[in-house]
């Protein structure tokens, strides 16, 4: 019987994919102010200042895929950001070797 329990919870932790924070909206203080990234459901991607403007190039990008096996996030323009962590709470992307943690807004 507990053969069949260990199995099946390997069978569970694997079946599970780290898409967290799709859906939702994470913050993150820097020296300049506030970043805001969101990841939708359907899809659409944003990521902006606390004034409304751009960050980096991201008024260029609206849309975005997930590998869950490489777990990692193509952007439109073919830009690459890599899940370190995510989770309730928090998020940390990999923006080309740049560290980013974000907080759940």
């Amino acid at each position: 019987m507990k053969k069949y329990i260990c199995i099946l919870l390997l069978l569970l932790c694997s079946c599970s994919k780290n898409t967290s924070f799709i859906g939702k909206h994470y913050i993150r203080y820097t020296d300049y102010g506030i970043e805001n990234i969101c990841f939708l459901e359907n899809g659409q991607f944003s990521y902006y200042d606390d004034a409304g403007e751009p960050v980096d190039d991201s008024d260029l990008i609206n849309s975005y895929t997930y590998d869950s096996d490489t777990q990692c996030i193509t952007l439109s323009d073919k830009t690459v950001i890599k899940v370190i962590k995510s989770n309730r709470n928090e998020l940390i992307l990999d923006f080309n070797g740049e560290k980013r943690i974000f907080k759940l807004e």
